[in-house]
């Protein structure tokens, strides 16, 4: 049976940060245009993170970039490791395809999944194939 644990998740110090100017969607519904947007209106923008650009000066491919830039940020604080193991329940509000105003509430943990491809944990969305790829 999987295993389903808090664990000590990174927060924004928003003394560094505040969260209006860093927090961005999720970057399967980002454009060319909101990207460099959202990029522009912090360096420590989430999309610098979700939606990575390459660092050619350094050498880096998007994703090599985004871990450095996760490694600087908590090693110069604007990210925070929690003290304690935490279970984290969010709300996210958005217009449905009828333009009703919808929201879903989740939690998010650490889970455990069983190597031998067991069948506890079942898919729970619909992928696309490009950002499936991109990312696997």
């Amino acid at each position: 049976m999987p295993r389903f644990e808090p664990f000590a998740g990174l927060r924004y110090d928003t003394q560094v940060a505040p969260l209006a100017e860093v927090i961005a969607p999720p970057y399967d519904v980002v454009g060319p245009a909101e990207r460099e947007r959202l990029a522009a209106r912090s360096a420590y923008s989430s999309i610098h993170l979700e939606l990575p650009v390459p660092d050619d000066e350094r050498g880096l491919d998007r994703y090599e970039h985004a871990a450095a830039l996760l490694r600087s940020w908590e090693r110069d604080g604007v990210l925070r490791q929690d003290d304690a193991p935490a279970f984290y329940v969010y709300t996210m509000r958005f217009r449905g395809e009828d333009g009703s105003a919808r929201s879903t509430t989740g939690v998010i943990g650490a889970l455990q999944l069983d190597e031998t491809g067991g069948s506890e944990v079942l898919p729970h969305e619909r992928t696309m194939p490009k950002p499936k790829g991109d990312r696997l």
